[in-house]
């Protein structure tokens, strides 16, 4: 029988390996610096990320974002002529739809107010966001008009839009970025619901981001080239 020399060594058998988890994953890494969900713990659970150790500072973010309309909208919203009386029967059924979204008041003034109460209730709405004392909130909605060069690609060749603007501020232990994306995605949604009558399958939402935040331990933020509801490069 054929000896196998004691210096040699024997291949080893294959052996079966459950498969390691996420949080085994995670912890045998190599590289410390690997990006890590905050409000995911270590068995893949949701979790509020806790700053209690953290000091309060002085916080701001602005988002911003557009709704794209067809002319018919942008008209509607745009235009402070009020429709003469007529007998609801005769009107054609593009006239029946301006008439129900006249119907249903200030397009602009009404996102407004839905944008700022959204922001107030953000902790409601997104569950792992912390309830924040907001000591500012400012949400604006302006009509635009653009060079067919001008067009964005996400408008689909509409021509016409309106942008929200939402900037918040609050002296807090984390920041409000959730808050001015909340304002803003809640105001351009409400344009939407008061013009479904005319343009519902037409309309487009879309370019919803932060612009700048200021505060915190990750510093300013600036991001260039976005236009702000007053036309402004910020």
């Amino acid at each position: 029988m054929k000896r196998t020399p004691w210096n040699v060594a024997l291949p080893s058998r294959p052996t079966s390996r459950r498969p390691a988890s996420l949080g085994q994953l995670r912890f045998n890494s190599t590289k410390p610096s690997l990006p890590k969900l905050t409000h995911i713990d270590d068995n893949g659970r949701p979790s509020m990320v806790d700053v209690s150790q953290k000091q309060p500072t002085s916080r701001m973010a602005t988002a911003t974002g557009r709704i794209y309309l067809p002319r018919v909208a942008y008209d509607l919203v745009t235009s402070s002529s009020t429709p003469s009386p007529t007998d609801a029967n005769i009107l054609p059924s593009l006239e029946k739809a301006k008439a129900k979204a006249r119907a249903k008041g200030d397009v602009l003034t009404v996102a407004q107010l839905a944008g700022i109460m959204a922001c107030k209730r953000t902790a409601d709405l997104i569950p792992l966001c912390h309830p924040l004392p907001l000591s500012h909130v400012s949400v604006t909605l302006m009509p635009e008009e653009h060079a067919h060069e001008d067009a964005a690609p996400s408008a689909h060749g509409l021509r016409h839009s309106i942008i929200c603007r939402a900037t918040v501020s609050c002296d807090g232990r984390t920041g409000v970025e959730m808050e001015a994306l909340t304002a803003v995605s809640v105001g351009l949604l409400t344009v939407w619901d008061m013009l479904k009558a005319v343009a519902g399958k037409e309309m487009l939402i879309g370019d919803v981001l932060v612009s700048h935040k200021a505060g915190g331990k990750s510093g300013d933020f600036i991001r260039h080239g976005c236009t702000g509801a007053g036309g402004e490069d910020v």
